[in-house]
């Protein structure tokens, strides 16, 4: 699949009058059929999403390494002794991590066997107030993966802060035209997931536009959710 795809992309590069937008929104069909058949695939029993319930930071699963090029996890931790005085504007912190793995089928070197933090975000009441990259990304272009969120902090719900910063991620992977197959999120929190990506335009269903449309594939655990959403302009 990446293979026809790649000659696709060169064959679009052979027309030098051809004008950047159009070859853009070529490159955005590409990418949205590659989903498409990725979620055609999990129809047949292709690829299934693991047992969620046994994913942590470490990315460590067999079901992962055979059917993924990579997977993400995202985490939020309070940070209640940082910055805490009695005239401190940044007090309560939180710290939502953003940890990759490339995974077995996509591997090409023995160091990236190991997860590692890609970005962390710091958010005072859900909002944004700081951003740390640690690293580029090391995944190609046309790469399946998942992305598995954890939104909770004991009993602190932090639901609108990990979209935030979904989103944000998701938009990172679209440019770089890498595929996440699945976002897999709590299903109790399944709800509060979707209402907080409304915030960003993103809603269930299908609205007929020009162009391929950017979307998330949400999916619960334990399973008995499943729904896409797309972005719709203008919402």
């Amino acid at each position: 699949m990446s293979t026809m795809i790649s000659l696709a992309l060169n064959w679009i590069g052979r027309f030098p009058g051809a004008k950047l937008p159009v070859a853009h929104g070529l490159r955005l069909c590409l990418v949205w059929l590659a989903a498409v058949v990725f979620a055609l695939s999990t129809l047949v029993g292709l690829c299934t999403v693991p047992c969620s319930a046994d994913i942590n930071a470490d990315l460590l699963d067999p079901k992962l390494e055979e059917q993924y090029d990579w997977a993400m996890y995202m985490d939020v931790h309070d940070m209640k002794n940082v910055l805490n005085y009695p005239t401190s504007k940044l007090h309560p912190l939180t710290n939502l991590r953003v940890i990759y793995r490339p995974l077995a089928r996509g591997l090409r070197a023995a160091d990236y066997k190991k997860a590692r933090v890609y970005e962390e975000f710091w958010y005072r009441e859900e909002m944004p107030i700081g951003l740390k990259r640690n690293e580029q990304l090391q995944i190609e272009s046309y790469k399946f993966g998942i992305i598995f969120v954890q939104p909770r902090d004991g009993e602190n719900d932090h639901t609108y802060a990990i979209a935030n910063a979904l989103v944000r991620i998701l938009v990172d992977l679209w440019i770089h035209d890498i595929v996440a197959g699945y976002v897999v999120v709590p299903r109790d929190k399944f709800d509060q997931m979707a209402g907080a990506l409304s915030r960003y335009g993103f809603f269930p269903g299908m609205r007929v536009a020009q162009g391929a449309q950017l979307s998330i594939h949400l999916r619960s655990y334990p399973a008995g959710r499943d729904e896409i959403y797309f972005f719709q302009k203008g919402y």
